[in-house]
């Protein structure tokens, strides 16, 4: 049997490669990529046989392209090049290139793990930068779903990918005698997600590049860099990110989200870096955007959306740039304006909602919660929901919108159903309203401020901890200072928040006027009565937040200091 005919054997050791032999250096200026000619043959089981040619893309080749998953890089096979070179390929990418092997006719491939020198860091960092581009300008995209027993296609962050920048997509499956039957759940199970790729390109339109990050955190990557460097493509705002595979994890995302916050401002990086499902080592404002987030993500930032607690922007204030250094510091102009008084009881600290074995146990500790929120609040019954909500009701679309007293009528009838399940034990949770609910019980962590103001933050919270405002962020954030022996008094971010009564820009007026001189205070009163007569006529939420801006960086801008993140 030759080398490669058993397709399920492991690779021989090999000799030393002379790579620059089979992989012959390529010209970045004229967008020069190599494809994979593969020889024909009758039998599925034949080694696979191939040659690599230089093309430029601005030449318009003719090719396929493969989406595909890596599989485990230790399983190999070997397949042969450029007159009989061996080089090792993944089991995966071998039983692909067999299944789109021709039995007559050459067939002109691109695949990754081959047309890319993996060893030659530079070639990598400029090969990705133009894989939407690669994938874009193939006549076709063959997606291969593998067996039954290999990881799922679309759990691959490049299949997204490859699916954006290519609609012109054949998902190929193995052939075996279940086809049918395997056929119709693969179908159920990948149509998700190749609409949510088809949908890519326009979302990609719509959002910032941290949305972006934190929509597709649940795809899968072998190097933790492609987890950025695969992404940057779908970004309209943070453009020309430097690819370099020399870097480590950690410098790529320090880096990465450094131009975030430059393009976009700080909103989507600080609450990415608070919402990670897993404990890292990263700095506090640094999100891991390989570990993924959990569900209060969506709430903090679609709440984000519709409120502008900071009106100000970054532009004209004291500092010229983010600064940062080794240690992953970051200089960011804030104002504290507040500190945590109270912490409210947390859901976990009424019950163990681990051990809830049915669905009552669950609904009575809820219950609980919140009539414990009731007495620690006692002054903000109205608001108590409102804060428990963050003010982001979504619609029947999905839209989130401002509550109103339909949204306070409706959550008081589903308050009613969950006493009413806790005392009959027959009512259950019915509905997205009522899971909705239940999710924001367990994941709020509810404070009261030495100033009085009622708000919601994630869990992990103290007293002592510090509001703040940071410019272009329309969420406050819950803050901790640390002692780390610099002269600059350094701070951990902890928290998004929502704080009733200063989303619309209150808490920033109020340390104006704290501050102001006489004169100061009247010419200001007089623009904000001028906004107030505006906004009081009835204009659209986007034209009132451009009107704050404009009187927030009027007068406001001298209120913001340099901190230290940390």
């Amino acid at each position: 049997m030759d080398l490669a005919q058993n397709r399920d054997g492991a690779a021989p050791k090999l000799w030393p490669l002379d790579r620059e032999s089979i992989w012959k250096p390529l010209d970045k200026e004229k967008r020069e990529i190599r494809i994979l000619l593969l020889q024909p043959s009758g039998e599925e089981d034949d080694a696979l046989y191939a040659d690599l040619e230089i093309v430029s893309l601005d030449r318009e080749p003719k090719y396929k392209a493969i989406s595909y998953v890596w599989g485990d890089a230790l399983d190999t096979t070997v397949m042969f090049v450029n007159g009989g070179k061996v080089i090792e390929i993944t089991k995966s990418l071998a039983a692909a290139l067999r299944r789109f092997r021709h039995s007559r006719i050459f067939v002109a491939l691109w695949a990754d793990a081959v047309c890319i020198n993996q060893e030659n860091l530079q070639e990598r960092a400029d090969q990705v930068s133009i894989m939407g581009k690669i994938y874009a300008s193939a006549i076709q995209v063959n997606v291969w779903l593998g067996r039954t027993s290999d990881r799922k296609w679309h759990d691959s962050l490049y299949s997204y990918l490859e699916a954006e920048d290519q609609l012109r997509t054949d998902a190929l499956l193995q052939k075996q005698e279940a086809f049918f039957e395997r056929f119709v759940g693969e179908v159920v199970e990948v149509c998700g997600p190749i609409y949510a790729a088809v949908e890519a390109k326009e979302f990609a339109k719509t959002v910032d590049c941290c949305a972006i990050m934190a929509n597709f955190n649940h795809l899968n990557c072998q190097n933790g860099l492609d987890k950025v460097y695969g992404l940057l493509g779908l970004s309209t705002t943070v453009l020309n990110f430097p690819i370099d595979y020399r870097k480590t994890v950690q410098e790529v995302f320090v880096d990465f989200a450094i131009s975030c916050i430059v393009k976009e401002g700080p909103r989507g990086v600080f609450i990415s870096s608070t919402c990670g499902k897993e404990p890292n080592k990263l700095p506090s404002w640094v999100p891991d955007w390989k570990g993924g987030f959990v569900p209060e993500w969506a709430v903090f930032f679609e709440t984000a959306k519709l409120h502008g607690a900071c009106p100000a922007t970054v532009q004209g204030l004291a500092h010229n740039s983010y600064s940062k250094d080794d240690t992953g510091k970051l200089g960011i102009s804030a104002l504290v304006f507040d500190r945590l008084d109270t912490c409210g009881p947390k859901c976990s600290d009424i019950g163990n909602l681990k051990a809830c074995r049915e669905r009552r146990e669950l609904e009575g500790i809820l219950a609980k919660t919140y009539r414990q929120w009731q007495k620690c609040f006692q002054d903000f019954q109205e608001v108590l929901l409102q804060v428990l909500w963050c003010n982001n009701w979504a619609d029947d679309n999905g839209r989130p919108e401002k509550f109103t007293p339909g949204h306070f009528e409706k959550i008081e009838h589903l308050w009613r159903r969950i006493e009413d399940a806790g005392a009959n034990q027959e009512e259950e949770f019915r509905g997205r309203d009522d899971m909705t609910l239940a999710k924001r019980v367990v994941s709020a962590q509810l404070f009261l401020t030495a100033k009085g103001r009622l708000g919601n933050a994630q869990t992990g919270l103290q007293a002592g901890d510090l509001v703040t405002l940071f410019p272009d962020c329309s969420m406050p954030f819950i803050l901790r200072p640390v002692k780390d022996g610099a002269e600059q008094q350094s701070f951990k971010l902890i928290s998004p928040c929502y704080i009733h009564g200063i989303m619309d820009g209150e808490a920033l007026w109020d340390a104006f006027m704290a501050k102001a001189d006489p004169a100061e205070k009247t010419a200001f009163q007089k623009d904000f009565e001028s906004l107030q007569e505006k906004i009081a006529v009835g204009i659209e939420d986007t034209e009132q937040k451009a009107l704050r801006t404009e009187l927030a960086d009027k007068h406001c801008r001298h209120l913001f200091e340099e901190i230290v993140l940390v």
